[in-house]
């Protein structure tokens, strides 16, 4: 038994007959008869126009005939439509290419047709299962963001956009359940890596992100990101934003790649994130942000509504596609790459009926792929029309991919273009800006002398405005070359420049001096000669000011040091008179000592030699003024020294045990140290100290032991110097320290005042009467230290 490719195999037992068929799939189920096979017209129910050739179906002459002879009643529609049955595109009322009509046999063999019928059933049904695909449902939980008009939801609360119809679309052919998951682009992101959805749409592909999720190799949707701004905001270029603060929705490509732009170009921006374009927005309308970026398809809607304008600031061409997790549903992407891909290059599919519905692109018109037929009888006619449909469809399509390629190359280059020219732009104004603002005067000249253009700077310096500045040559203000050198100079210079100094006339006519640095350079074959001037007027005002200053000082300089020289030798000089005072008071004191001395022997020898009561009160008497005298010549003879050498540092425990090595204290306990302390202080310190340690040692009383401590306070040390001895009275603390003092029995302190004086040291008594003495020591800040180990 033969049948056509993709038939049903009819059995030779039964009685049939072949009646071709035409009509739209509606008309096949009317056609179905009383004993119909519903699976075969059930199929054909809903989609859009078969693609699959039309073939005409075969059966042998014998089959044939008796289909011819037999049938008696009722029609069984049998579907030829190769790869239509079952399948989602072949939508009620589109044609019907192909159709067998197996028409039963009479009554009278009613058992044999259904034997036959049920043969014929059994092997429809396991056909269908064999051929068939698989139907599934896929549940499929998508990312609702916000981001009219590509995604977003409407006022009805139901999801909405581009990709919506596309999602919507694909959906319904693969049989997936659309779960639909609300969130921000950021929760999004999020979402899509730990899995709780299983695609995004409506984002674009990066290298960081590439590393997380995997993405769709078909662009659905070409974007680039642009600035928006309030009206009048001044905002033309990049460099506008500079310091400025910039809205963005959190995680978005648009926002992450202006960072990186702005920083191509030195601009620092703040960029705020917001969770929604409605935030963004709204941030930039009430002045928390100064501008915002967005994608050019997300704020057509949002920036009239808020009353923002778009800037010239475009960049970033971006292509949207789908993102899923990382090594998974790849069973999502494939579909939905082949359906952009097939929706691009059919000018009528659901993907460009979106483009037009949502971005107002306007769709090419084709033909019809089937037409109303006019005549039913004139079936040559029909198959012409319908040859002629297909040749024309195909040439329609390919012309219509070639110029939508071309179109994406033309638009390719406009963006390239495009991105050129803004970048151009940007560092004009850029170079523009910085020249503007610089410091030093810039003038342009021709080869003729003549202004061809100049910065602010230099205008300002000569006093006339940049449009005086373009009538003027450049010898109508130097003033240090005729013209005739200035032209030489001009045809001369070249691109390695050259450096001089030279005056200009101001426009008031007064005269400044400058600095030229100057190289040439030839723009569109004009060669021009760039000057960068520097005014040194000013520089040269206070070089004349330092260099007077400068000789005064020397002349200063000079005086100082003769009337150094002149103090070294006066401190020389006196140096010498007080060595040579100091030799003479020794001298003296030698005399005077041993007058003293020879003078107490002889009283010795007349109180021995016998005298009467009176004269020996007497001699009394002058042994105790000689006794007063030699007191008064040591004690001098201790200051004499006071000052005669310059103070230096000293470590204070070294120097108070040498003090300490000159007197008896074996049976009282030395307690506390004075570390590394250091004090700057004259040399007789160690007479200052031992001074105190006697005058402790006079007071006597029973004391055991002596404490040394020390504590800083503020800006200044105290050293503690006190015993356990009865204290000195209240009334008599001040007066140790005078010079009445030196001539008592007890150890003068008048002389340790001066010593530690010198330095600014001061001493004082603080013990407690009946406790101990105690002596407080006071060294300021500068004059203490403490030696490192």
């Amino acid at each position: 038994m033969q049948t056509a490719p993709g038939m049903f195999p009819v059995p030779p037992f039964l009685p049939h007959r072949i009646l071709p068929a035409s009509g739209r799939c509606k008309d096949v189920e009317k056609m179905r008869g009383p004993a119909g096979l519903t699976d075969a017209a059930g199929y054909i129910t809903r989609g859009e126009k078969h693609r699959r050739p039309w073939k005409r179906s075969l059966l042998t002459r014998e089959a044939r005939g008796n289909i011819q002879k037999n049938n008696k009643s009722g029609t069984i529609p049998l579907n030829n439509l190769n790869g239509c049955r079952g399948a989602p595109d072949c939508r009620e009322g589109s044609r019907v290419r192909s159709m067998v009509m197996i028409v039963p046999a009479g009554k009278d063999n009613r058992e044999l047709y259904l034997k036959g019928a049920l043969l014929v059933l059994i092997i429809a049904i396991l056909f269908t299962g064999l051929c068939s695909p698989a139907a599934a449902d896929r549940d499929v939980r998508v990312a609702l963001t916000d981001l009219k008009p590509t995604l977003y939801t409407d006022d009805t609360g139901k999801p909405a956009g581009f990709f919506v119809d596309i999602i919507n679309d694909v959906a319904a052919r693969q049989g997936w359940n659309v779960t639909w998951v609300r969130g921000s682009l950021a929760e999004s992101w999020d979402r899509l890596k730990t899995g709780e959805i299983d695609l995004l749409p409506g984002v674009a592909s990066t290298p960081e992100r590439q590393s997380l999720y995997d993405f769709s190799n078909e662009s659905a949707l070409a974007v680039w990101s642009q600035v928006y701004a309030r009206p009048g905001s001044g905002i033309s270029t990049i460099l506008d934003l500079d310091g400025k603060r910039v809205a963005s929705v959190k995680g978005a490509q648009s926002g992450i790649g202006f960072r990186d732009y702005a920083q191509k170009f030195g601009v620092n921006i703040t960029l705020i994130e917001k969770d929604t374009p409605a935030a963004m927005f709204s941030a930039t309308a009430s002045g928390e942000a100064d501008a915002l970026v967005v994608y050019n398809t997300a704020a057509q809607a949002d920036a009239r509504t808020y009353g923002l304008a778009a800037t010239p600031v475009m960049f970033n061409p971006t292509q949207f596609g789908f993102a899923v997790p990382k090594g998974k549903n790849h069973d999502l992407i494939a579909p939905l790459d082949q359906y952009v891909a097939e929706g691009k290059a059919d000018p009528s599919s659901t993907y460009s009926r979106a483009m037009q519905t949502w971005f107002g692109v306007q769709a090419n018109p084709v033909i019809p792929s089937w037409i109303a037929w006019g005549l039913a009888g004139a079936a040559c006619v029909a198959l012409l029309f319908v040859a002629m449909s297909l040749i024309l469809r195909r040439e329609v399509r390919r012309k219509t991919t070639e110029l939508s390629r071309r179109n994406e190359e033309l638009q390719s280059e406009i963006a390239h273009r495009k991105r050129a020219e803004d970048e151009l732009a940007d560092e004009m104004s850029r170079r523009e800006v910085l020249i503007d603002q610089s410091r030093d005067g810039i003038v342009i000249l021709d080869q003729e002398g003549q202004v061809y253009d100049t910065n602010r700077k230099f205008a300002e310096m000569l006093g006339y405005s940049r449009e005086e500045m373009q009538q003027l040559h450049v010898w109508d203000w130097d003033v240090q070359f005729d013209r005739e050198q200035l032209q030489e100079m001009i045809r001369t210079i070249d691109a390695e420049g050259a450096f001089f100094a030279s005056r200009h006339r101001r426009k008031d006519g007064s005269i400044i001096d400058v600095e030229i640095s100057t190289n040439a350079a030839v723009f569109s074959r004009e060669k021009l000669i760039f000057c960068v001037t520097r005014d040194t007027s000013e520089r040269k005002k206070a070089e004349e000011q330092l260099r007077t200053m400068n000789a005064s000082l020397q002349t200063e300089v000079a005086s100082r040091i003769r009337a150094e020289q002149e103090l070294r030798k006066s401190e020389q000089a006196l140096l010498q008179a007080r060595k040579k005072l100091n030799l003479l008071n020794t001298l003296t004191f030698q005399d005077i000592q041993s007058g003293i001395f020879t003078l107490a022997s002889y009283l010795q020898i007349a109180e021995t030699a016998g005298c009467s009561d009176a004269a020996r009160a007497s001699l009394e008497k002058g042994e105790a003024v000689l006794h007063s005298v030699g007191k008064s010549l040591d004690l001098a003879k201790k200051y004499q020294g006071l000052g005669m050498n310059p103070p230096r540092w000293q470590n204070v425990n070294m120097v108070l045990l040498n003090a300490l090595s000159h007197i008896d204290y074996s049976g009282i306990t030395r307690i506390g140290s004075f570390d590394t302390l250091e004090i700057f202080a004259d040399p007789l310190l160690e007479d200052a100290f031992r001074t105190i340690m006697e005058y402790l040692l006079v007071l006597g009383g029973g004391k055991t032991a002596v404490r040394f401590e020390y504590r800083e306070v503020d800006d200044r040390i105290i050293l503690v110097i006190e015993d356990t001895g009865p204290g000195i009275p209240v009334p008599e603390k001040e007066g140790i320290f005078t010079r009445e003092s030196a001539g008592t029995d007890r150890a003068s302190l008048f002389l340790v005042r001066e010593i530690l004086s010198i330095t600014g040291m001061t001493i004082r008594e603080t013990g407690t009467p009946g406790t101990g003495t105690r002596f407080e020591i006071t060294v300021p800040k500068e004059e203490y230290r403490f030696r490192d180990n």
